[in-house]
């Protein structure tokens, strides 16, 4: 019994460049909702500032690499950055007995969230 179907060509080093910039485009995006949901929590107090800084630099970062797709002709994938932006969004419903307001360990996890991001790139 014969199979009708072609082996897919390898991919080329284009093809991986997508990937890559999108996959990190994606974190920039989840990283970017983070860090300014973190700002918020924390505006007017000492960590305020330095959270602010933080995501400035995650809005530089993906900004750039918004210009890199765009001189290299990558194209942005928008599943991934949809699916980046509600993953973001769907770890903010925690079980932590409140259902309106933060729990007093939100920051810590939310901290930890953007740790994990920082060392994995």
């Amino acid at each position: 019994m014969s199979s009708s179907r072609r082996p897919r060509p390898a991919p080329t080093g284009h093809d991986l460049l997508t990937v890559y910039l999108n996959d990190h485009f994606a974190g920039a995006t989840a990283g970017l909702g983070l860090a300014r949901r973190l700002v918020k929590a924390h505006s007017g107090l000492d960590s305020g500032a330095q959270l602010t800084a933080i995501a400035n630099e995650i809005a530089q970062d993906r900004a750039t690499l918004a210009e890199i797709m765009k001189r290299l002709d990558v194209p942005t994938k928008r599943h991934k950055v949809i699916g980046a932006w509600l993953g973001e969004r769907a770890s903010r419903l925690k079980l932590n007995g409140r259902v309106s307001s933060r729990s007093p360990l939100s920051t810590l996890v939310e901290l930890e969230a953007m740790r994990l991001g920082r060392v994995s790139q």
